[in-house]
This record gives structure tokens, C-alpha cells and sequence, in this order.
């Protein structure tokens, strides 16, 4: 999932600029690179503490309320 969001950068910023200020994808993207940059620290056995762990990754690599909601979607 983590590697199809990224590669979707470029199309989901695209999408973003027709409606605002056309960072969506390189958001998201970051939050990819983030989570993907520390799955080996993830505890993947426990899925509510995966998402937890997940939620606070996203909430601190990712700008603007998009990090802010899918923290809190994952926590």
C-alpha cells in the first residue's frame, strides 16, 4: 500500500490542484516513506498496536490536516 501511494504522488497532487493548493500526493507520500522507513520497528504481530504505532508516525511526518486525521484514523 505504502509503495502505490507513492507512486501516486504526482497523480494525487493533480487531483489536489483542481481544488486546492495540489499537495495531497506528496503528503501522503511522505507518510508512505515514513511508515516504510520504520516497518521494521512496527509491531506487526498486534494489529491495534500496528495502527497505533502507524497513527503516531503519521501524525508526526505528515503536514497539514491530512497527517492529522489519518493519525487519528490509525490510533
Amino acid at each position: 500500500i505504502c509503495q502505490r501511494l507513492i507512486a501516486l504522488e504526482e497523480p494525487l497532487n493533480a487531483l489536489d490542484a483542481k481544488a486546492g493548493d495540489g499537495d495531497t500526493g506528496s503528503t501522503v507520500a511522505t507518510g508512505a516513506r515514513s511508515i516504510l522507513e520504520r516497518i521494521d520497528a512496527l509491531p506487526l504481530a498486534d494489529r491495534a498496536a500496528t495502527a497505533a504505532a502507524i497513527g503516531d508516525t503519521l501524525g508526526t511526518s505528515m503536514g497539514g490536516s491530512s497527517g492529522v486525521l489519518l493519525s487519528i484514523f490509525f490510533t
